[in-house]
């Protein structure tokens, strides 16, 4: 099993940090589903589909995720599953900061734009963005916006795991946007 790596910020900088290295071939979890059969089952996981954003004074990215759950109220937080190498990736870890825009029914084409049905440099052109006080992109108009400061993080094969503490929080009445077996759905009632 490699090492585990750890990584702790400075007080002034940020809540100390945490990266752990991890991988389930490591972890002697030979017997995995194989992709198709994973894939498959996952589809019928129903998740809010949300843009996870995080930005500098010189670029932001953005990417369409699903994969993202509470964590604990105390202190307030959550995890989000970011594709490891990615610029947004690197950005988050880079900045310590990202944001989670949970989108509403009716933003659908914002969802297609940053899930890669458009190029890089014109994502942020769908839906009305503004920032929050720390820089990090804000969707108006949707379900919920919330901002995050890393509290840590754990690098898997392809992923890269991040814990957020909620520094901000913007709701609404608005339903959510859900993904269910590979479609978009809304909530009736």
């Amino acid at each position: 099993m490699p090492p585990k790596k750890v990584r702790t910020l400075g007080a002034d900088a940020a809540p100390a940090s945490r990266s752990v290295s991890m991988s389930p071939a490591s972890a002697g979890v030979d017997d995995a589903l194989d992709l198709a059969h994973f894939t498959d089952t996952m589809s019928r996981l129903a998740a809010t589909v949300c843009i996870a954003a995080s930005a500098d004074e010189s670029e932001r990215h953005a990417r369409t995720v699903t994969a993202v759950t509470s964590l604990s109220a105390q202190p307030p937080s959550l995890l989000v599953s970011i594709t490891k190498g990615s610029d947004l990736a690197h950005l988050i870890a880079r900045t310590n900061r990202f944001s989670l825009n949970l989108l509403a029914e009716d933003q659908q084409e914002v969802g297609d734009a940053f899930a890669g049905k458009l190029r890089v440099e014109d994502r942020f052109s769908v839906g009305h963005w503004t920032q929050w006080p720390s820089g990090q992109p804000r969707l108006e108009g949707a379900a919920t916006a919330i901002e995050c400061r890393v509290a840590g993080s754990i690098d898997l094969d392809t992923h890269c795991l991040f814990v957020g503490v909620l520094t901000g929080a913007q709701t609404s009445e608005k339903k959510p946007l859900v993904w269910y077996r590979r479609g978009y759905h809304t909530l009736e009632g």
